[in-house]
């Protein structure tokens, strides 16, 4: 396989992987974080630890797809594709605001309901939601870039 395959294999894995996410955030965004608020205070607890379990497996091993084919992306490129390089670093972006604000609201929804985080969640994780949106939309335009190119 040559390097040029490789790449493109990488690309059409990492347009999935950023697609995918952005259904399940779009999802989490409009649906699960807003529910929270709805949930009994005897269930909560129960139903955080579920959300968390179930979410957990839906979502880190294709983040890890898409981070790892995006990574591939960079190493594999010829040149300077300054597209390739915003598109990993707004991924970059994605994963901080994960890991320093949304997985924090979680944990402490793990030991109480609170509106004020739940809030929170909902505000903080719009960004999350418009950056992988934003992406997909450029991806899949490059894809179809590509295919009309080749074809």
């Amino acid at each position: 396989m040559t390097i040029d395959n490789l790449f493109i294999l990488a690309f059409v894995i990492h347009v999935y992987a950023c697609t995918f996410m952005t259904g399940v955030i779009w999802i989490i965004q409009l649906v699960h974080y807003p529910m929270f608020k709805d949930l009994e205070l005897s269930t909560f607890n129960h139903a955080m630890k579920r959300h968390q379990k179930g979410m957990s497996k839906v979502v880190l091993a294709i983040m890890l797809i898409e981070l790892f084919s995006g990574v591939a992306l960079i190493t594999l490129m010829k040149g300077i594709n300054l597209a390739v390089i915003i598109n990993l670093l707004i991924l970059v972006v994605i994963w901080v605001i994960t890991f320093l604000v949304s997985v924090p609201c979680h944990s402490r929804l793990l030991v109480t309901k609170s509106s004020d985080t739940i809030n929170r969640l909902v505000l903080t994780n719009w960004p999350r939601t418009l950056l992988w949106s934003g992406r997909s939309l450029c991806l899949m335009y490059f894809l179809t870039s590509y295919l009309v190119v080749t074809l």
